[in-house]
């Protein structure tokens, strides 16, 4: 892997912008990027985006590392000069081995080969598993709610602090082991959860999404519709009618057809 090029005035050519945040919520992750913007100037599509967590032996501060991949998603291709504002992904999470790592979210680029490092934030605080179950520094004792502090580079921390986080590790395990005795759901309740969960997949089918204000990812969501495509209509709207969309590259009278069903202004 690469470290990420540089433009003038040390700008990224593909960047991660504001204070980025992640939560740790059971078995996923959410994570928050205020924006994410292509800042290029030869007006093309970059490369597939691909978004990634991961646990390091050390704060990344480019080329090659040592880790293991947490989560991560694709997020398509994004024109030059265009930007995605208010991103958050709810991903599937897979807690680290035990030991103390540092927490790097990287934003990588498809070259036609190989993904490549365009973009990096390291958090600060360090992420401690002592056994199979992952626990982390949280403010209310349920998930870990991390806010991004330093940029490129890990915070260092006092070893008064180590010792502190590593009491509270100790706490919430135990306090995890207690709860997994104590709360286990009713057999009863199943069937009812299930009908509810079918009946909210029945109201979301029924909903349309509008191809003037809906965000890069629920336009991503449209069944029939592709990421590249879905790409495309989010950076060329506004629209006056559906039917502008057939000026698209990509997109033929079948597909709309297809698809329209679920579209709306």
């Amino acid at each position: 892997m690469s470290a990420s090029p540089q433009l003038e005035n040390n700008i990224q050519e593909i960047s991660l912008n504001g204070s980025a945040r992640y939560r740790i919520d059971g078995q996923q992750v959410v994570i928050s990027i205020p924006v994410l913007s292509n800042n290029r100037d030869n007006f093309s599509l970059s490369g597939t985006l691909s978004l990634e967590l991961w646990a390091l032996t050390a704060p990344y501060q480019g080329g090659n590392f040592n880790g293991q991949a947490l989560a991560g998603t694709q997020i398509g291709e994004l024109l030059d000069q265009h930007f995605l504002p208010n991103c958050e992904y709810r991903l599937n999470f897979a807690a680290p081995q035990a030991g103390e790592w540092s927490l790097c979210l990287m934003l990588r680029e498809w070259n036609g080969t190989a993904f490549e490092t365009r973009d990096y934030i390291n958090f600060g605080l360090p992420y401690l598993v002592e056994t199979k179950t992952p626990v982390s520094r949280s403010e209310d004792g349920k998930v870990i709610d991390v806010d991004f502090t330093g940029r490129k580079a890990a915070e260092a921390e006092a070893p008064e602090a180590k010792t502190e986080v590593k009491a509270e590790v100790k706490a919430e395990v135990k306090k995890a082991e207690t709860v997994a005795k104590t709360a286990e759901p009713a057999k009863a309740a199943q069937p009812a959860k299930a009908a509810a969960t079918k009946t909210a997949e029945v109201k979301a089918d029924a909903q349309t999404v509008s191809i003037n204000e809906a965000t890069l990812q629920e336009l991503e969501q449209v069944k029939g519709l592709n990421k590249k495509l879905a790409g495309v209509i989010y950076n060329s709207r506004p629209y006056k009618k559906l039917e502008d969309l057939l000026s698209l590259k990509g997109m033929g009278p079948k597909l709309l057809k297809k698809i329209q069903k679920y579209l709306s202004l």
